[in-house]
């Protein structure tokens, strides 16, 4: 596939992507940066180091800033204190020149994405949506997403 091809397949999944499944591939991508950051850190890579663990920190920040507090409740609570404890956990990756602090986020993101992802897939079966623990926006291109899930800029 093109460079060009495979961009345009991937707007369109993520145009077309549920809510539910829109966070799941939010967590997909947060895993493959830490996992990222693991490699280059143990490859002595800093700037690739640097550069992943930025990229999963911004991530798991706009997790983090869609949550719907309103309509999340409890939950959405919870999982603003465990953001905030995965991205103070993550400044360890690069103050200390550890992948530990990556794999222990990865572990906690790992149940997070299962639960996405099986929320999802019954929700696709079922035609329902997702709770809205996360609010979507629109992305300066797209048409407004549901207040659901949570927008993701392409």
């Amino acid at each position: 596939m093109t460079d060009n091809a495979t961009r345009h397949y991937r707007n369109q999944e993520l145009m077309t992507a549920s809510p539910a499944r829109l966070v799941v591939m939010l967590y997909d991508r947060a895993i493959h940066c830490l996992n990222d950051a693991i490699k280059a850190t143990e490859d002595g890579d800093i700037a690739r180091r640097w550069k992943a663990n930025k990229n999963a920190n911004e991530i798991i920040t706009h997790l983090a800033m869609t949550l719907n507090f309103e309509q999340g409740g409890q939950i959405a609570l919870n999982l603003n204190d465990l953001y905030r404890f995965m991205l103070r956990t993550l400044v360890n990756v690069d103050v200390r020149n550890d992948p530990q602090p990556a794999r222990d986020v990865i572990k906690l993101i790992e149940p997070l994405r299962a639960s996405w992802d099986q929320l999802a897939k019954d929700a696709d079966g079922a035609g329902k949506m997702a709770p809205k623990t996360h609010s979507s926006q629109a992305t300066p291109d797209s048409e407004p997403a549901p207040q659901i899930g949570i927008a993701i800029s392409a």
